[in-house]
């Protein structure tokens, strides 16, 4: 239970950072802090307009819906939730592993064809990575149990 109160801990703050990086791309804030590189540019590059025409949304608010599922699928369910609600665990991973997939390769996207880095999305991605190696060991056991033979 103590892994998972780490897991909360760490996507809340991820979601706080996404939500201020979408602030930004809703046009609430006028500029992005970023010590390093420029953000501000990343956020506002084509790829992240055409996203934000796919999705409705902006990028950034919809990594902090997802970081968001992390925080309340981490804390709901029991010591025991892998066996007893592993439905609850399985989704769990699907909050976690997909998502940081995508946030690798909007990192690629940044350097690649945006030609700009953007400090808070790899802090977010280097997050995106260390939740799934908290959330790793749980989600395994539970498709472990899942497939064992029921007798």
């Amino acid at each position: 239970m103590k892994q998972r109160v780490v897991i909360a801990f760490i996507a809340f703050v991820a979601t706080a950072l996404s939500t201020y990086m979408a602030l930004f791309q809703w046009g609430l804030i006028d500029h992005v802090w970023d010590p390093f590189f420029s953000t501000d540019t990343v956020l506002t590059s084509n790829i992240s307009h055409d996203l934000r025409r796919m999705l409705y949304i902006p990028d950034a608010a919809l990594g902090a819906l997802s970081y968001l599922g992390d925080v309340v699928l981490s804390l709901v369910g029991s010591k025991t939730r892998w066996k007893d609600q592993p439905w609850l665990v399985l989704l769990f991973g699907l909050y976690v592993i997909p998502p940081a997939a995508v946030s690798i390769i909007l990192v690629c996207l940044q350097g690649l064809v945006v030609k700009a880095w953007c400090f808070l999305c790899l802090v977010s991605a280097a997050i995106s990575l260390v939740l799934i190696l908290l959330s790793y060991n749980e989600v395994k056991a539970t498709w472990l149990y899942l497939k064992k033979p029921k007798v």
